[in-house]
């Protein structure tokens, strides 16, 4: 198992997103040496274009790592859909270069939008059929060479971000008082998770080394997007009258991917929104 070698090294590519920070933040404090990458290079160790094999590679070799955490992606759907052959080549063909350059572990984060929304619950086995091309990117990025490969859906994440505007419950903060009510679906299913859960999660699996194949951190609960406004606006007092009830047409997004998990957050739903 990873967790008891000594001085051992990994290299975690978008450490500076959503979840690549809290995900570096664990790392380290399990006593694990973390060398992040991201396309900007600004902060970093490593610095490369995910769409650039040759690159990659070379980072790979520079580095002399233990294990790699591909967490970068392009992971707005809406500029998925604009630019499909970027989303392709950063979702799909990247983690493939990755898997295949590097010879140690690898550990690819995907999502829970792989699938179509009309079979849930979701276990890993289950067939993909993505609706939108981020999930067509994000499927074809699991289709990876064989060895010490392991892919780890996440769900839909919330907790504090760097930034105020990454997870779930920023989202919600952000529109509070704004003239014009979000309307958040009644009728769309996730299974969502704090995102500091997420990186335990992930790193619990990560250092098990007997661990392969394909893994899902679902959440805590099954719930509609309103319903996880109206349980974090409990959990803060805030008031659920700020946001409105709708329903989804959009064809692009499942209606509901709730995922079997094969990981427990140890921890309740209302108790993680607290945490927000």
């Amino acid at each position: 198992m990873l967790r008891s070698m000594g001085g051992t090294r990994v290299l975690l590519t978008g450490a500076t997103g959503y979840l690549g920070r809290y995900l570096a933040d664990e790392l380290r404090g399990r006593d694990l040496e973390v060398l992040r990458a991201s396309s900007s290079g600004a902060g970093v160790e490593f610095g490369f274009d995910l769409g650039d094999g040759e690159a990659l590679a070379a980072a790979l070799r520079d580095a002399r790592v233990d294990a790699v955490v591909n967490c970068a992606a392009m992971s707005s759907m809406a500029a998925c859909q604009q630019n499909p052959t970027d989303a392709v080549r950063i979702n799909g063909r990247a983690p493939q270069v990755l898997a295949g350059a590097c010879g140690v572990r690898f550990l690819q984060v995907s999502t829970d939008l792989v699938f179509a929304g009309d079979a849930a619950p979701y276990r890993a086995a289950a067939p993909l059929r993505p609706l939108s091309v981020y999930g067509l990117s994000k499927a074809e990025g699991e289709r990876l060479p064989s060895g010490d490969r392991l892919v780890v859906r996440v769900p839909l994440l919330f907790g504090p971000s760097f930034d105020g505007r990454r997870g779930a419950t920023d989202m919600l903060r952000g529109a509070v008082g704004r003239k014009e009510k979000i309307a958040l679906f009644v009728d769309e299913y996730r299974t969502p998770l704090h995102v500091a859960d997420a990186a335990r999660g992930i790193a619990d699996l990560l250092l098990d080394s007997a661990v392969r194949g394909i893994r899902h951190l679902g959440g805590h609960e099954r719930v509609s997007r309103y319903a996880l406004a109206e349980r974090f606006c409990a959990a803060v007092g805030l008031d659920v009258a700020e946001f409105s009830a709708g329903h989804s047409d959009d064809p692009r997004r499942p209606k509901d991917v709730s995922l079997v998990g094969d990981w427990s957050p140890g921890r309740g739903l209302d108790e993680a929104l607290r945490d927000c």
